[in-house]
């Protein structure tokens, strides 16, 4: 999340990336949102049928949504759009890991993501 600040001297100064090593609770919730999918992922890899272990899983990850999304609708020291940027990049993650997919580690199955964000045009609203 610091990296993304480099883009955006005018938004993100001393006190943003202040916040950011104070690790807030949406940056928290964040990261574990991240970290587990990828345990879910790595359970199915490792030939795991936890049911009740993702189920778990799943549900301390819509805990984790719902304190990004407090921490989204209250004043905080950084700016909305620093918020939304993190917010898209735990996004990122649903799609690295999304059908038991471990897409991070093998980005193959992204090309279909890459190709229509880059590739082909997206059509436009008449």
């Amino acid at each position: 999340m610091a990296a993304s600040f480099l883009g955006l001297e005018e938004v993100a100064g001393v006190e943003e990336y202040e916040w950011l090593s104070s690790n807030p609770k949406i940056i928290t919730a964040g990261k574990m949102i991240a970290r587990l999918f990828n345990d879910i992922v790595g359970m199915g890899y490792m030939g795991y049928d936890e049911k009740n272990a993702i189920e778990e899983i799943q549900k301390m990850n819509a805990t984790a949504w719902k304190d990004i999304n407090e921490d989204c609708m209250r004043p905080t020291k950084a700016p909305m759009l620093l918020l939304q940027q993190f917010v898209n990049l735990v996004r990122v993650s649903y799609a690295f890991y999304a059908n038991g997919d471990d897409a991070y580690t093998i980005p193959s199955s992204l090309s279909d993501y890459v190709t229509l964000l880059f590739i082909e045009q997206a059509p436009l609203c008449d």
